[in-house]
């Protein structure tokens, strides 16, 4: 639950035949079709730029994408679903991934320690895959992501976009689901939602009422 300007807001964990995730009340996913950042970084050692002095280089030119530093190793996920159309080596990006997504977006992944292994050209992979590691390949200083993403052929910085909720569950989860939230919502005001008896009771086959 989440009280915000005095309204308050709730978040319903649902699990059922392979589907799961966060909904409201009325089986609305509360995640959205893109991660918000492909890994999990220490810091952002450059944003996107239209003209930034390459470390490598040394010479003036646009940095389409966002440096991610991060420790060598670290996984890096699929942005969202897609199909991976490049898997490969260049002198400038190293070991990177290019991967199509819906709607003529494509998300890439520069200096890459390794590939995930078996990750092939042409593989269908589900947001939140990992797909390779962080390194320094090609014209890299020291270990980080260089991520970028087009939109019809066209560069964006990627922090300042938003994109669509995901899928509403369906019909077929929707009846249970919603049987689910009703029994899960008069458990949750019966009890003190701060006790340790709200944290036992609460729970209910497939739905679980968190605190956001």
């Amino acid at each position: 639950t989440l009280m915000v300007n005095g309204e308050e807001y709730h978040a319903f964990y649902y699990c059922c035949d392979e589907k799961e995730g966060y909904y409201d009340e009325n089986g609305n996913n509360l995640e959205k079709t893109f991660l918000k950042t492909p890994l999990k970084y220490t810091r952002l050692s450059s944003g996107y730029q239209k003209k930034r002095l390459h470390p490598v280089l040394k010479t003036y030119r646009a940095h389409p994408g966002i440096d991610y530093a991060a420790p060598m190793g670290t996984p890096v996920k699929a942005v969202s679903d897609g199909i991976v159309t490049f898997r490969g080596y260049s002198k400038s990006a190293g070991n990177y991934i290019k991967i199509r997504h819906q709607g003529s977006q494509v998300s890439e992944y520069l200096h890459l320690s390794k590939f995930a292994k078996n990750l092939k050209k042409n593989q269908r992979v589900s947001k939140g895959d990992v797909i390779g590691y962080v390194g320094k390949t090609g014209l890299a200083t020291g270990p980080h992501l260089d991520f970028r993403f087009m939109r019809n052929g066209k560069y964006l910085n990627y922090a300042k976009l938003t994109f669509p909720s995901a899928d509403p569950l369906s019909e077929a989860h929707k009846s249970r689901f919603e049987k689910q939230v009703e029994l899960v919502s008069m458990l949750y005001k019966l009890a003190d939602p701060d006790t340790e008896q709200a944290r036992i009771s609460i729970p209910a086959p497939g739905v679980r009422h968190d605190k956001s």
